[in-house]
């Protein structure tokens, strides 16, 4: 038989082995919900704001390059007269700000994807195929570009907008 003692010290040894048992259950139930939580939010993330261009696809580093714009956007106002008419044609409207054709640039890049025809000089990035390919001393033709990156320059202002743009130019594998 065991004494008053022995069942008391029993007893707390049980009552601390249960609540353990619980810690440890409402550790990993947490631990859990907030992995869940997290690859949820991941998912929905990538869902509603996919990669522009499907970014995953395009060809391995050795296969693509990089071609980085540096420019500014100025309101159609501070714009020579035929540049001002294409974009209030563009835009639809007569007061075309540089932050409305900043923005037409993100959304071209994380809305629409895709590939795009790029001219630089005498290069153009407008090539589908490898047989489309054209390198000569002018005149390049290259594989067509996604974007990559949008960035707003830093110390910019409302009629000033300084933009970096970064494409990557190949094919997909």
């Amino acid at each position: 038989m065991a004494t008053k003692k022995q069942k008391r010290t029993e007893e707390v040894r049980h009552k601390k082995t249960k609540k353990g048992r619980r810690v440890v259950l409402l550790s990993v139930i947490v631990g859990l919900s907030v992995l869940f939580l997290a690859i949820f939010f991941i998912t929905l993330f990538d869902y509603i704001y996919p990669p522009a261009g499907g970014r995953q696809t395009v060809a391995q580093k050795r296969d693509r390059h990089e071609v980085t714009l540096q420019g500014e956007f100025v309101d159609a106002s501070d714009m020579p007269p035929d540049f001002r008419a294409a974009a209030q044609r563009l835009f639809g409207r007569g007061d075309v700000t540089a932050e409305m054709q900043f923005r037409w640039l993100q959304n071209l890049a994380l809305y629409v994807g895709g590939n795009f025809d790029l001219k630089l000089g005498d290069d153009y990035y407008s090539a589908t195929s490898e047989a489309d390919l054209v390198y000569a001393p002018t005149g390049n033709r290259f594989p067509q570009v996604i974007f990559d990156e949008v960035r707003r320059n830093q110390g910019t202002n409302r009629t000033r907008v300084g933009y970096t743009v970064r494409f990557i130019a190949g094919f997909e594998r």
